[in-house]
């Protein structure tokens, strides 16, 4: 599992969610990973969980209250003793 600390790779504006938002991101049934979202852009977000880092790569369903998100997690780092990973999303097929 590769956690890092991502340089700035802004490409678009990044808008904070405050306060944080509870989401639900989920993976191979029946794996569930419970956190907020604390930041969000046109084409992904962070998430902010307890969890063990997620794999880079790794596909899942980031679930709102309002509906349901394909993304792809794309980095992960250590922040007061939690996880953030960041997260881009993928177009449905």
């Amino acid at each position: 599992l590769q956690v890092e600390t991502p340089g700035e790779q802004r490409r678009e504006e990044r808008y904070p969610v405050f306060p944080a938002r509870p989401v639900q991101v989920r993976w191979l049934e029946p794996q569930l990973l419970t956190g907020r979202l604390v930041e969000v852009s046109r084409s992904g977000c962070r998430i902010r969980h307890r969890h063990r880092p997620l794999e880079q790569g790794q596909e899942v369903r980031i679930c709102f209250p309002w509906g349901e998100l394909r993304a792809k997690a794309r980095w992960n780092r250590l922040r007061s003793g939690e996880v953030e990973t960041g997260f881009s999303l993928v177009d449905e097929p």
